[in-house]
């Protein structure tokens, strides 16, 4: 799975909403944070936080989805809803309901950005 995002994509966006360019780049300087609007736009909204981080956590491993340690998909579990999810969240890239533990792509948000 790429998670390289055109550069005018990246401009287009931070033209259109309120969000700095410097910060968009900043976020998206994150491998994991692009590997979650990757696999957000692949595989559809809603997601749910599990699924989420176990998939990022097979990309990271490297591994299939039945051979992700657990303590990978803990940590990756953890930083997704304390760290990287509100950070896209706050930029209009994703929704993230924390209570439901439901992450989607937010109006014009991954999909603008045409991963």
């Amino acid at each position: 799975m790429s998670n390289s995002i055109p550069h005018s994509q990246l401009d287009s966006l931070a033209e259109t909403d309120d969000v700095s360019r410097n910060d968009l780049f900043e976020a998206l300087t994150e491998s994991r944070r692009r590997t979650v609007l990757a696999t957000i736009a692949t595989a559809g909204t809603p997601i749910e936080l599990r699924s989420l981080a176990r998939a990022v956590a097979r990309e990271e491993t490297d591994v299939t989805d039945a051979d992700v340690p657990e303590e990978a998909f803990e940590r990756v579990s953890v930083s997704l809803y304390h760290t990287h999810l509100p950070k896209l969240a706050n930029l209009g890239l994703i929704e993230f309901d924390a209570r439901e533990r439901v992450v989607e792509s937010a109006a014009d948000g991954v999909d603008s950005l045409c991963l």
